[in-house]
């Protein structure tokens, strides 16, 4: 065993020590792709095997994408678990098809699979630990990615070795240390052709600016940018819980809401937070109180009230903490919807957050006013007039006879291809101000049809489109306000389209079942 070898597993395992994340007797679920760092990894885990009484386990994912290269990294992984006397377990998961079913890139959706096959086989074993072989080079691109597509700290603080029953005992190793110690040890692995594939976000961050900043600025520029990172996470930790405190004083009851508002409204006593009759919840903040916080706390304590009531953080991001902001900032009565079926607005002095009684999943079929249905003329779906459904949430899906219509937010890529289809729209989210309804049509609904702001009535429009006057008043509108977005089927709006200035977009798509 050379050296580097030597040096590459004390580190390892030093690593390991630090974050607690082996005990004796642990059952450990590492993914292994065949690459480089899964191999080292699963090798060096089998060499500690003996010392942490480790029962081992490895999962590979077959995508069903590269083909005759996908089924050799296949036999690749079952071979080489058979030689260290781990039971492996062949996964194949057909991720092109799960990726246009959900809207994903394959990327995304073969990361998804990934987790779901390893939590599934960490479950079969009573609840082992779930090993991955991320190294300080993923954390430096992870870093970058983030801080390119504008994340706040908590993004910035890349990967951590430890979340959940997740652990990442390579996190301390540049690459070169684990091809160094695959080369010492004479261990064979696979090389995945799409890592040099130009059309992959994180590909052209490592061979188009990490390597170059290696080779130009400092040789060590992965392992600084990974202990940049480990260092905001620290921070960003200290400050999550500063806010959690911040949060806790300036959150007022139901009581002092109606005083800080000197009115005689009254509101219901349940609708204090932690009272929630059907899933309905509320929680009241002093704006006053709010505005005296540091600045470094005002966003996170906004962060922390929202995934509170919404019981989750995920689906949750900095636009939605800028609308609160914007709403505590703004003038009395402003109101903006938010995921989780969360509701937002400015009182006098108060920020109310409420969220209305469920119970279906979030992003599962919404029950709404007014029956749905499929409208007589071909490809044009329509609803009972009158059907009104207010403070849409995100993600958000509803049926409509042999239709589905999802509604759900997204970060815009630069030179993104936007969809020309009939059923697929893109928005500028972030121009968006009122809540999203959606609705058939009202007195006074126009929508633009010009990016220089030209407006014309929708009961014109309808005209113009020769729709037959028993249909208009069943055509579905996604609606801020008087403002028509998307007359489903018909007409979108101009003054939203997407360009060079777009960060966050609404992705409108009405697709048949099937």
């Amino acid at each position: 065993m050379g050296l580097a070898s030597v040096d590459l597993l004390g580190k390892t395992e030093r690593h390991i020590k630090d974050y607690g994340l082996l005990s004796a007797g642990d059952a450990v679920v590492i993914g292994v792709s065949g690459g480089a760092d899964s191999v080292c990894l699963l090798h060096i885990l089998c060499t500690l095997r003996e010392k942490y009484a480790l029962r081992l386990a490895v999962v590979h994912v077959h995508h069903g994408i590269r083909g005759e290269e996908a089924d050799r990294d296949a036999r690749f992984v079952e071979e080489e678990c058979r030689r260290a006397g781990v039971p492996c377990r062949i996964v194949r998961r057909n991720i092109p098809a799960e990726a246009a079913a959900a809207g994903m890139s394959e990327e995304e959706a073969g990361r998804e699979a990934r987790y779901q096959e390893l939590a599934s086989a960490a479950r079969r074993m009573g609840g082992a630990k779930i090993a991955v072989a991320h190294n300080q080079n993923d954390c430096a691109e992870t870093f970058l990615f983030h801080a390119f597509r504008g994340s706040g700290l908590r993004g910035l603080g890349g990967i951590v070795p430890c979340r959940g029953n997740i652990i990442r005992p390579l996190l301390c190793a540049a690459r070169a240390e684990i091809e160094k110690y695959l080369a010492d040890e004479g261990l064979q692995y696979c090389t995945d052709s799409t890592n040099f594939a130009e059309d992959y976000t994180r590909n052209r961050i490592r061979h188009s600016i990490l390597r170059p900043a290696a080779e130009l600025v400092n040789g060590r520029a992965a392992e600084h940018l990974a202990k940049a990172a480990e260092e905001i996470a620290r921070a960003a930790e200290y400050i999550r819980q500063q806010a959690q405190e911040a949060c806790r004083k300036i959150r007022i009851g139901p009581e002092q809401q109606c005083g800080a508002e000197q009115s005689s409204r009254r509101l219901d006593g349940a609708a204090a937070y932690g009272e929630k009759p059907d899933g309905a919840g509320a929680l009241f903040l002093s704006i006053e109180e709010w505005e005296k916080l540091p600045e470094v706390l005002k966003d996170e304590v906004l962060l922390c009230a929202l995934s509170e009531l919404a019981g989750s953080r995920r689906d949750i991001g900095r636009l939605h903490v800028q609308k609160l902001r914007d709403i505590a900032q703004g003038a009395t009565g402003r109101q903006a919807s938010l995921p989780y079926r969360i509701t937002a607005q400015r009182s006098y002095g108060v920020l109310e957050l409420f969220r209305s009684q469920s119970g279906q999943k979030e992003s599962g079929i919404r029950k709404t006013a007014g029956s749905l249905e499929c409208g007589a003329a071909p490809g044009l779906p329509l609803v009972s007039a009158g059907f009104s459904c207010d403070a849409v949430p995100l993600p958000f899906q509803a049926e409509l006879g042999e239709w589905i219509l999802t509604l759900r937010l997204a970060e815009y890529e630069e030179n993104a291809e936007i969809p020309k289809n009939c059923y697929t729209k893109w928005f500028d989210y972030d121009k968006i101000t009122s809540m999203l309804t959606l609705r058939t049509r009202r007195e006074g609904d126009y929508i633009i049809i010009h990016k220089d702001g030209m407006k014309k009535p929708l009961k014109s429009l309808f005209i113009d489109r020769k729709l037959p006057r028993r249909e208009r008043d069943g055509i579905l509108l996604l609606t801020a306000g008087s403002r028509v977005l998307w007359a489903v089927g018909v007409r979108a709006e101009a003054g939203l389209y997407v360009d060079g200035n777009t960060k966050h977009i609404l992705v409108a798509e009405l697709r048949k079942r099937g």
